[in-house]
């Protein structure tokens, strides 16, 4: 069995079915979406699609709200099986099982689609607008990308 780690879509309300000892198991697909820069047009563009069969064990498989168009994350163990369909044709099936997935909260939307974290760049036109913030009272912070404050090493940090 393989590791996997993923995040899409769910396509369609989950099943929630109990087994012989009464445990319950949630199952549902969830569609993984690829994007793809074309290098023509540097155009960010929809690449592809994976479908994942997912099976939920245990307490969330009937207390989680797993419904139709709900982002998520998925990790878990991944296993294939082949079978014979009943026109004679071999085919493959792929399951995810998991204990865990992780509901990714959606904000609501205003003005033009934000840039996707498929690796676009960020565009300042897309910001969100927010107040301008006041000076911490700790002084300058180093931001994401300026690296440390000046006088801060490992020896000397105030902690």
């Amino acid at each position: 069995m393989a590791n996997i780690n993923f995040e899409g879509r769910i396509t369609a309300d989950a099943e929630i079915k109990y087994g012989n000892d009464g445990k319950p198991r949630a199952s549902f697909t969830v569609a993984e979406n690829f994007r793809a820069q074309n290098r023509q047009t540097q155009e960010w563009e929809d690449s592809g699609v994976t479908f994942h069969n997912v099976t939920l064990f245990g307490r969330l498989a009937e207390s989680a709200p797993l419904t139709k168009g709900q982002v998520v994350t998925v990790a878990g163990t991944q296993k294939s099986r082949a079978y014979t369909n009943q026109s004679g044709e071999q085919k493959q099936w792929t399951e995810t099982t998991t204990n865990t997935v992780g509901i990714v909260p959606i904000p609501a939307r205003s003005g033009p689609p934000a840039p996707s974290p498929q690796g676009e760049q960020f565009n300042p036109q897309y910001a969100p607008q927010q107040p301008a913030q006041q000076a911490a009272p700790w002084g300058n912070v180093a931001q994401p990308g300026q690296g440390q404050p000046a006088g801060y090493g490992l020896s000397d940090a105030p902690f």
